[in-house]
């Protein structure tokens, strides 16, 4: 047996995804891409010692930027396409559209995913829901589109 059974009425052992931490060159810059251009709002700062942390919230997600020299940016497979990080939009075409007006990179999978990279380097999936979308469901909104893991 790989795992032991769980009982039925036990509690889970993880409650949520708590948060996800992003190591980033330069925290200032960081800040204009996730707080001016992606609308994440800052919930908390601090600084200690040799670190500069910033915990950023939108809905119900959080990413903590914690600014680092010496780090390799978030991005799987041989183009760095892909990434565990997807954040769900209104709209992906005209957020693409946006991004791309700010210079942002952009890379469209398709009218309905693609991938954007912030200023450090750090791949970023985004995603919507419309109508039409591989995957589109009322069980599909609850989760990201598989389009960006590494291949």
């Amino acid at each position: 047996m790989l795992f032991p059974a769980t009982m039925p009425d036990a509690e889970p052992l993880v409650l949520d995804l708590g948060h996800l931490i992003l190591h980033v060159r330069d925290m200032d810059i960081a800040l204009t891409f996730y707080r001016d251009q992606l609308g994440f709002r800052v919930s908390d700062e601090s600084h200690r010692g040799c670190c500069h942390r910033v915990m950023l919230s939108t809905g119900g997600a959080e990413i903590v930027l914690f600014q680092a020299e010496d780090f390799s940016p978030l991005g799987l497979g041989p183009q760095g396409l892909g990434t565990p990080l997807q954040l769900r939009v209104q709209d992906f075409t005209r957020a693409a559209s946006q991004l791309e007006s700010h210079g942002i990179r952009v890379h469209r999978e398709h009218e309905h995913s693609g991938t954007v990279w912030d200023p450090s380097g750090n791949a970023i999936g985004l995603y919507d829901q419309l109508e039409g979308a591989p995957g589109h469901s009322s069980a599909a909104r609850r989760r990201p589109h598989p389009t960006h893991h590494a291949r």
